[in-house]
């Protein structure tokens, strides 16, 4: 069994992939934006849909606390005593010291915001044009946050990651159906690249992307740690990026 952490900005898919590959891998779920609620306390409940409505209110008292460091406690004490977890994390890969697969679901802003758009409360319904605003001030905040505690920037620091990925082509509209088909096929490619993690053999990944349709070899950026040596220039050259033209 293998420790995963799947990180990426806001609504890149980092919480629907945790739930989905854990429940693939018959492995546990850790979400991260659960554990810092339980610690803020504030009555906030169920995770799901917070950030549209209270995120002003969470990043205060963020600031105002000690809560970040107790989850960094818990997540750091997950990854040394458990196998078997996939974790949603947005710091960890940076300064987890467990040996874990890690990977960075990159999403560009457009497509984030579909996303968000797809899954905002009816009561909230902002909108792709108000979720990219949502999603700028989400972005800003983590990487201003991150940059003065860790050091990172969350923008641009890819080197601690096993696999490089992006999903910005697979949703084409601020829709369900086009958000649940984009899924599906992203699935694939984090499932292959998990077996290939745990393998330290990147065929899994290899026979992904010399065999699947365009869509879903685009989706791999880079592949580094053990399986980076054995993953081939012409592999890459299989996953040429697909950029979609398209505007909010």
């Amino acid at each position: 069994m293998a420790r995963v952490i799947l990180s990426g900005l806001t609504a890149a898919g980092k919480t629907t992939h945790t739930a989905l590959l854990a429940k693939h891998l018959g492995y546990d779920s850790v979400h991260i934006t659960d554990l810092l609620l339980a610690e803020l306390g504030g009555g906030f409940g169920p995770s799901t849909g917070v950030w549209f409505h209270r995120m002003a209110e969470i990043e205060s008292l963020r600031d105002g606390g000690d809560a970040d460091d107790r989850v960094d406690r818990i997540l750091a004490d997950t990854m040394r005593n458990r196998d078997g977890v996939v974790v949603d994390a947005w710091a960890l890969p940076w300064y987890c010291r467990e040996p874990a697969i890690r990977i960075w679901i990159g999403s560009d802003r457009i497509s984030r915001s579909w996303k968000c758009a797809v899954s905002s409360p009816a009561e909230v319904a902002l909108g792709p044009t108000g979720c990219a605003r949502l999603v700028d001030e989400k972005d800003w905040l983590t990487r201003q946050r991150f940059l003065s505690r860790y050091g990172f920037d969350i923008f641009a620091d890819r080197d601690v990651f096993d696999f490089v990925l992006d999903n910005s082509h697979l949703i084409d509209a601020p829709t369900r159906a086009s958000a649940d088909a984009g899924i599906n096929k992203f699935h694939r490619v984090l499932t292959a690249c998990v077996e290939a993690g745990i393998s330290g053999d990147p065929e899994p990944l290899r026979a992904l992307v010399n065999d699947a349709d365009p869509a879903l070899r685009s989706c791999v950026v880079r592949v580094g740690g053990p399986c980076g040596a054995r993953w081939r220039s012409r592999d890459q050259k299989n996953c040429a990026p697909m950029v979609p033209s398209r505007a909010i």
